[in-house]
């Protein structure tokens, strides 16, 4: 076995990166107390970024009890290293950018002389993703120092590579965060549209009547908390924590013994019940009620929580609008009684009123907004599936950057300028600025959409292999993609979202999701510019246009598969020639089927070798130019001594 040294030293790093003690590289600051309120700026650190805090209004804190909090100057790190086994909680340092205040009970820590704080600031940051800090709170401890710490290995570039590695960083994160924001707007847009067409949907007019009228309410039981069982095979209990707008969530969970639950029969919940949080009934994306699925029971209803069941008067589902409108939560709002815990009781929701309309009529509104509401949700999961994706490519990329795994240098390319015109007048030269990354990046997809027409095959996994092969053979390097080895090959999905969103904002082509497991059967539908990208695509590549169109000729027809094997395989070779070596085809396809993904072993050598004949013949033969892959298990920053 292995020491740790020999595994430190054998790490994959870059050779011009050296290994340091992690205390050669940041230091606690010390003695910088605010003694005489020399400094009122008082600074909070949330999910990873120092924020203004009003100092007036600070939790109660009396002005002198901020004379023990620290300063702390821009460029210095703040990490908050307690309640290590909450490991749901996140992120646990932020960069300071502003002269201020911060509490004693966080380490504020500054870089030493010949490195850049920003680079630490993300190294720190990829081992709290790797959850290396809830490792170093093992048993019941809960709370570390920086001092616990220090004599940690750091693989240490250069003070300038730190400083080109944290500005490309400072650039994608910025990218990725802007496109997470789109998304979550476009949730928040969704959520809203679905609030107001139930509002709509419900009539205000009619005779109004009670709730009360239609309904029973069923309180739930009082279990006593000394009885409540940790075992699975019992029965669980549907507390007032597990009732969320629309859904039950159940990452919390109490039982109760089966061999006492016959005398409870009565509270036990059954598929399309209707429940109701009576404590806190309102949260910030809606009204804490929810309709049990399959997947909910059994279960018992606990107290704090009500089940409400429509008499025949009323339809289930528009009981359930009712329950979920503005108009209910404008009703309870003022009425709710508690100070800590603001509830309703069962009386106060019987008395709710409404105007009435037919059972058929409830019935035809109830089946449109669920209509109405399953649209939204297709919207919503998929925008939230994106973000989890972004912000998992978010994180690898951190890891991979501040590893040495990225190239950075070949990502801070200067903008190209056009030359001037030869003309006999003599006119101004103005240079002519050539389409940032991302309008390069639009142009070029929207060039391989064109071009391919009506290819059944073409998705987004088939465009984003071509964009690889684009940027690695056609030379087209300003693409500057940061390909992960995804298990349908190179992939950047910063870069697909941005592309997608691109060609619908500049009017070439609107996506249309599909069903696939990572919707890789998205379709494209021209728009009003289809096809007028070509003067700008002309004007930007020059004579690296025809390379591309020969390119993309050679995918014409071919299935997703067939494309997803030639990328790779493209990617495994140019790989191993960026690292100095010469694959022979058995080393190509054993990188292909064992470094790649798992799910690589799909594909039979036999067609493999079939491939790579396929790509001699046609000149499809990497030269070691261009990006290298990034493996989605980068190595650690350091290892504990």
């Amino acid at each position: 076995m292995k020491t740790l040294q020999e595994r430190v030293h054998s790490a994959p790093k870059p050779d011009s990166w050296k290994l340091d003690k992690l205390h050669r590289v940041l230091r606690v600051r010390q003695g910088f107390k605010n003694v005489g309120m020399v400094e009122d700026n008082l600074l909070s650190l949330s999910y990873g970024r120092i924020k203004r805090k009003d100092i007036d209004g600070a939790g109660g804190l009396l002005p002198e009890s901020f004379e023990t909090y620290q300063i702390v100057e821009p460029g210095n790190i703040v990490m908050r290293l307690t309640d290590l086994q909450n490991d749901k909680r996140s992120i646990r340092q932020g960069l300071v950018t502003e002269r201020g205040i911060i509490t004693s009970a966080y380490d504020a820590l500054e870089a030493t002389k010949g490195n850049e704080a920003r680079f630490w600031a993300y190294a720190l940051l990829a081992l709290d993703l790797a959850k290396y800090y809830y490792s170093l709170g093992g048993g019941v401890r809960q709370s570390i120092k920086f001092s616990d710490f220090p004599n940690d290995w750091v693989y240490l570039p250069d003070l300038a590579t730190q400083k080109q590695i944290a500005d490309f960083l400072d650039a994608e994160t910025a990218r990725i965060d802007a496109l997470i924001e789109k998304k979550q707007r476009l949730i928040a847009v969704a959520n809203e549209r679905m609030a107001a067409i139930v509002e709509t949907a419900i009539p205000c007019d009619g005779p109004q009547t009670k709730l009360g009228h239609h309904i029973d309410i069923l309180s739930g039981y009082a279990f006593a908390s000394e009885g409540f069982s940790s075992d699975p095979e019992d029965m669980r209990l549907l507390r007032g924590a597990n009732v969320t707008p629309n859904a039950i969530r159940w990452d919390d969970v109490v039982y109760w013994p089966r061999d006492d639950i016959a005398r409870l029969a009565r509270f036990e919940l059954t598929v399309g019940d209707i429940v109701l949080g009576m404590d806190r009934p309102w949260v910030a994306d809606g009204i804490r009620v929810a309709e049990l699925r399959e997947q909910d029971t059994p279960a018992l209803l606990l107290q704090r929580v009500c089940k409400i069941s429509p008499r025949s008067s009323l339809n289930a589902g528009y009981l359930k609008l009712l329950l979920t409108s503005r108009r209910f939560l404008a009703y309870f709002e003022p009425i709710m009684t508690g100070v800590s815990v603001p509830h309703i009781s069962p009386d106060q929701v019987r008395n709710f009123r409404f105007g009435y309309v037919p059972l058929d009529e409830q019935v035809r509104i109830s089946n449109l907004i669920e209509l109405a509401r399953k649209q939204v949700s297709k919207v919503v999961e998929l925008a939230e599936a994106s973000i989890d994706r972004l912000r998992e490519y978010r994180a690898a990329l951190i890891t991979a950057a501040v590893t040495g795994q990225i190239e950075v240098a070949a990502h801070a390319r200067p903008v190209e300028m056009a030359p001037p015109r030869v003309s006999a007048e003599v006119l101004p030269l103005r240079p002519v600025a050539m389409p940032d990354r991302r309008g390069l990046r639009v142009l070029v997809a929207a060039d391989v959409v064109h071009r391919l027409g009506a290819d059944p095959y073409l998705g987004r996994t088939k465009l984003q292999k071509l964009m690889f092969l684009a940027e690695a053979h056609a030379n087209i390097n300003d693409i500057a993609g940061c390909y992960q080895r995804y298990r349908y090959g190179p992939y950047d999905d910063a870069m697909v979202q941005e592309i997608e969103l691109g060609l619908r904002q500049d009017g070439y082509y609107d996506t249309r999701e599909g069903t696939g497991v990572d919707r890789e059967k998205v379709a494209f539908k021209q728009m009003s510019r289809a096809g007028g990208h070509r003067d700008a695509l002309a004007a930007a590549l020059g004579g690296k246009t025809d390379s591309l169109r020969q390119l993309v000729d050679l995918f014409k027809g071919k299935d997703t598969a067939a494309t997803e094997a030639v990328a790779t395989l493209y990617a495994v070779w140019n790989d191993a020639l960026i690292d100095g070596k010469q694959p022979d085809d058995a080393a190509i396809i054993r990188g292909f089927l064992q470094d790649w993904h798992p799910e690589k072993g799909k594909f039979k050598q036999a067609d493999l070798q079939t491939w790579l004949g396929w790509m001699r013949r046609h000149g499809l033969v990497p030269k070691g130019n261009g990006p290298r892959t990034v493996s989605t298990n980068t190595p650690s920053l350091f290892e504990r001594e």
